[in-house]
């Protein structure tokens, strides 16, 4: 077995957590529902190891792998080895709560990660390590129940694509844009899609390179305050955008000033 350090124990200077940390509930309804005391992890051809809160310990596991935890209740599972879980529909998607820490792990296919996982909250502070060209594709993370998402963890990645990235959820905000480097950002189209409930500025993402917005943000509404923010933050970029058409739904800017400058400038 390998060694797991479970960061929650160590004391003295933080340490970096190796493992991919994700908070289960045993009890929340799926397709292991019937003992309560179960949750799948869909593994693929993947061997991982895993460490439980409540102290078990599964090695060299693999395929769609049922957890026994013997007990009903919120648990967290440390996994090393880990690339890439790919949920389908009728899985333990609901039992899935948080996500608290990436890992050091590089993550080799982001393909349906989390597709309808009711993550209410993704605490995670650390860095999404990205393989593969750092390309985040089909319906990646369109999860349940999530409200805000902070882009932070993309740091330091050179990402091309975020293509249907967060699209249907339910996002409220949005945090951490600044921080996605637009060096090869090329994609957002359907990125926010029908986020019909989202109202936060997308003004620091930096899309200078963007060469595909198709239906960037359809279906949403901002506030004039944020969609203001929005044009005027694009329309200062070195390279503001051109050729690009993105319908901002029923937002309404400032039709003077510094917010009417910008929306002049950017088409």
């Amino acid at each position: 077995m390998r060694n797991i350090l479970l960061f929650k124990k160590r004391t003295g200077a933080t340490p970096v957590e190796p493992a991919f940390v994700m908070t289960v509930k045993t009890d929340n309804v799926g397709f292991s529902s019937s003992t309560n005391t179960q949750c799948f992890i869909p593994l693929g051809t993947q061997t991982v190891d895993i460490v439980t809160s409540n102290g078990l310990t599964f090695s060299s596991v693999t395929g769609t792998y049922l957890m026994e935890f013997g007990a009903i209740g919120s648990f967290d599972i440390f996994i090393t080895g880990l690339t890439n879980i790919r949920l389908s529909i009728g899985q333990d998607q609901d039992k899935y709560v948080d996500i608290k820490n990436w890992g050091t792990g590089l993550w080799t296919n982001l393909d349906k990660s989390f597709e309808g996982a009711s993550l209410t909250v993704l605490s995670a502070t650390d860095t999404w390590r990205l393989d593969n060209g750092n390309v985040l594709t089909d319906s990646t993370f369109r999860v349940t129940d999530l409200t805000t998402f902070n882009f932070s963890a993309f740091s330091g990645q050179a990402i091309n694509s975020f293509e249907q990235f967060l699209e249907s959820t339910p996002l409220l905000t949005a945090t951490g844009l600044a921080d996605v480097s637009p060096t090869d950002l090329i994609r957002i189209d359907r990125m926010f899609f029908g986020c019909s409930s989202f109202d936060s500025s997308v003004g620091d993402l930096d899309i200078t390179n963007v060469t595909n917005a198709a239906s960037f943000m359809t279906g949403v509404t901002l506030s004039t305050s944020n969609y203001d923010d929005t044009l005027i933050k694009w329309a200062a970029l070195t390279t503001p955008p051109s050729g690009l058409t993105i319908s901002f739904g029923s937002s309404q800017y400032t039709n003077s000033g510094a917010s009417l400058a910008a929306r002049n400038t950017l088409t």
